[in-house]
């Protein structure tokens, strides 16, 4: 899940990600040509040995270890960037002062300063720290399996004969293999660490990222945040629906909330949200049924340029649809006057004993007028 970024964290994540497939890249390598000319003569024992040697191993871990430390570090400072202005409202601090011991902070809670925990931020650092462990066992279990495939190709220790174009191809080749392998694996130590289920953080930093994009925000895409943040919820819709709130259809969905409705004020959160009055952010407290203190419409709607131009197209549209149906309400006003006041000169010709007009002459009148079917 993506979060709502400012420009410091993106080039973190930009860093982040460029250090990680050089380092990757870079032990591979290393550790590679150090294999096959450990494991001489291509010998499957000696290569295995080299493989899983103090060298190969040692690399592996070291790699591991500051990638996914940078990567961990990375995600916590989008994390406080995301929430500065709801911690800042609580610590009555500047949002530009906060810093990692104060998302913390606001995560364990502080009873003697009235401050309460956040559920919502607790487990998403908890995420984050079991996903860091989790993924340096990933990334050195890649580097090894890439070394031990790279290192067995044929010539690898042509390397050390100066064979620098040998080298060039094993290097597109390692950075293929390591691809290859790591997003299986991944996806492997997500599931048996039970990673692979989105986090309460991760579903409203991505609705901050719809909204940042300009996207319109659903009252069913809010009340999912509601149902991750709430077991009790949860096990509500199971109860009533028979499974968990994602996996119900749309129109599932929508029957939740329209039954939710009465319990809380859905929709004019969901509008809320949308107009840019409260920050997506106000809803790892909303979700607990608190309030961080920060008020509506004092922090400045943070869209992308795609944002402000749908907002900009979204407002054309709504502004052109009202000078419509004003338009209509205005037309269908003058016509419901106009005919009220033919039918009241209708009326009182006909309630008058002794009219000035014929019956002829009164409907040839009113025929011209399109009213002919007011006599019948």
């Amino acid at each position: 899940m993506a979060l709502l970024e400012e420009p410091e964290t993106i080039r973190g994540h930009v860093a982040d990600a460029a250090g990680s497939m050089a380092a990757k890249t870079a032990v591979v390598q290393a550790t590679a040509v150090q294999t096959a000319i450990d494991g001489t003569a291509g010998a499957l024992a000696g290569l295995s040995t080299a493989v899983f040697g103090p060298l190969s191993v040692s690399l592996a871990a070291t790699a591991s270890v500051l990638i996914n430390q940078t990567h961990y570090q990375s995600k916590r400072a989008a994390l406080r960037v995301m929430y500065k202005d709801e911690v800042a409202a609580q610590l009555g601090k500047s949002p530009d002062r906060i810093k990692d011991e104060d998302i913390d902070l606001i995560a364990k809670g502080d009873a003697k300063r009235g401050i309460a925990a956040n559920k919502t931020i607790a487990e998403e650092l908890q995420t984050l720290k079991k996903r860091r462990n989790v993924g340096m066992l990933v990334t050195a279990l890649t580097i090894l399996s890439t070394v031990a495939i790279v290192a067995s190709l044929p010539g690898i220790a042509g390397v050390a004969a100066g064979g620098v174009g040998l080298f060039a191809a094993r290097m597109i080749a390692g950075f293929a293999i390591h691809k290859l392998l790591e997003n299986p694996i991944k996806k492997t130590g997500k599931k048996i660490f039970k990673l692979d289920t989105p986090t309460t953080h991760d579903r409203i930093a991505d609705l901050s990222k719809q909204h940042r994009k300009g996207k319109t925000i659903s009252r069913e895409q809010v009340m999912d945040v509601f149902v991750s943040a709430n077991k009790e919820l949860s096990q509500f819709v199971i109860d009533n629906y028979g499974m968990h709130y994602d996996k119900l259809s749309v129109q599932d969905k929508h029957v939740v909330v329209e039954a939710m409705e009465q319990h809380m004020p859905i929709t004019s959160m969901t509008k809320n949200l949308n107009s840019g009055t409260v920050k997506i952010s106000e809803l790892a407290f909303a979700v607990e049924g608190k309030i961080s203190g920060v008020e509506p419409n004092t922090v400045k709607d943070n869209l992308s340029l795609v944002g402000k131009a749908r907002h900009a197209l979204m407002g054309v549209g709504t502004r052109l649809h009202n000078v419509a149906q004003r338009h209509n309400t205005v037309a269908a006003n003058s016509v419901l006057q106009k005919n009220a006041a033919i039918k009241h000169q209708v009326a009182m010709e006909y309630n008058n004993p002794t009219p000035s007009r014929s019956f002829v002459e009164r409907y040839q009148n009113e025929k011209t007028t399109g009213i002919s079917h007011t006599i019948h």
